[in-house]
């Protein structure tokens, strides 16, 4: 049977003005909304990853002769960086787009060509609820149920997360379903064990040699449990002469619930890469902000930029435009320094050539370029100490002109 025929009928609609938001309310964690949005370190890591990648541009590159060159000619720069169709910002539309692959995942973008020129027009996020796939007869094409139009395997960029199968991808969340379950049953327990007092479960036992009906035994129970409710700070719990409280449950200090809270939160950010200090749960290892932010792009960006580039790359070129044509990330703005930082680094670059003036000053956003600022530089100032240039008879060596 097609996998075509499928039931798609409870298809449920949703708005917001958050992507992430939007996408939590989906059922995604077994149909429990609000214990998805209880999770605040799941939210800060998609947030975090999502927003990450969506204020990086997507540069189209084209080779000529030996060099590349950014597109700018070609269309496919609005598309990333301004606006890939009438209804969303490249933003908006790039940070939905890794919510969708992290928390659902699987991120379908449907590709409108013109039909004269075969470019790319549009780039539209499709709803990765209602997206039906079809692997038989060693093809791939994807229905969308709410339209019915079915798409070839060409006309969809297809991100994959934690994918067993070449088609299909799977959420981050259902990887550390298990984690998650361990924590909220650690959040009931403590709500449980705070509303009593932080007492626990325990039996009320008669002493010894005192026996007691069951009539008794219920209303010295009733009795326990009405002064337990009612106690305060510090209070102090007087038992019959003829009974004795036995705890049967561990202690909230064996329980170490603070510490298992934190292994809960640590295990979240290892499933989506994320460095605990970046959720404000522990304090950071590193000495300055920058050695985090290259731990950051580096473990936790680069493989889904990578998956990004390649995916975008082969489905939006033509096969035989992918030995002219090259798709990168600018990651210059993770890379953010402070003003010291910034001056040796540029000062680096400017001295061995790889910096003009000009170039410079473009990237501090200066109000203008400078005279004659398009010119190479190499520093020189490196001599042999037995041989200084100054000491040289020669009008060149020397620099007398």
């Amino acid at each position: 049977m097609s996998i075509f025929k499928r039931n798609t009928t409870n298809t449920q609609e949703y708005r917001s003005t958050n992507p992430v938001l939007s996408t939590f309310k989906m059922s995604l964690f077994g149909g429990s909304n609000s214990t998805a949005m209880k999770s605040g370190v799941v939210y800060r890591c998609v947030n975090l990853i999502s927003d990450s990648i969506a204020s990086l541009p997507l540069i189209p590159y084209t080779f000529k002769g030996d060099w590349k060159y950014i597109d700018n000619e070609s269309q496919l720069n609005n598309l990333f960086n301004v606006q890939p169709n009438p209804f969303m910002s490249a933003f908006t539309f790039k940070k939905m787009m890794i919510v969708s692959m992290l928390l659902k995942g699987n991120a379908y973008i449907a590709i409108t060509r013109d039909t004269r020129t075969g470019n790319v027009s549009a780039l539209q996020l499709l709803n990765a609820d209602t997206v039906i796939i079809d692997g038989s007869n060693n093809d791939i094409k994807y229905k969308d149920s709410i339209t019915n139009k079915i798409y070839d395997k060409s006309q969809i960029i297809h991100l994959m997360n934690n994918g067993e199968s070449f088609f299909r991808g799977e959420s981050t969340i259902s990887y550390m379903a298990n984690s998650l379950t361990i924590g909220n049953n650690l959040d009931n327990y403590m709500k449980s064990l705070t509303s009593s007092g932080m007492m626990v479960s325990g039996i009320l036992k008669p002493v010894a040699g005192n026996g007691i009906t069951p009539v008794k035994a219920q209303a010295a129970k009733e009795a326990f449990n009405s002064t337990l409710n009612s106690l305060e700070a510090n209070s102090v719990i007087v038992l019959d002469s003829g009974f004795d409280f036995q705890q049967i449950s561990i202690s909230p200090k064996d329980a170490k619930y603070l510490e298992s809270s934190k292994l809960n939160s640590n295990t979240i950010c290892k499933f989506f890469g994320v460095p605990p200090s970046l959720i404000y749960d522990e304090v950071g290892k590193y000495s300055t902000a920058e050695q985090a932010q290259l731990d950051y792009l580096n473990n936790t960006l680069s493989p889904i930029i990578e998956k990004i580039e390649s995916e975008f790359f082969r489905k939006v070129y033509l096969a035989n435009e992918w030995n002219a044509k090259e798709l990168k990330f600018d990651t210059t703005n993770l890379m953010r320094l402070d003003a010291n930082t910034q001056a040796t680094y540029f000062k680096t670059l400017f001295e061995m050539g790889a910096l003009t003036v000009n170039e410079v000053r473009e990237k501090i956003n200066a109000a203008y370029p400078a005279a004659s600022g398009n010119k190479h530089f190499i520093s020189t100032n490196l001599q042999e100490l037995g041989n200084l240039i100054v000491n040289q008879t020669n009008t060149i060596d020397n620099k007398i002109l």
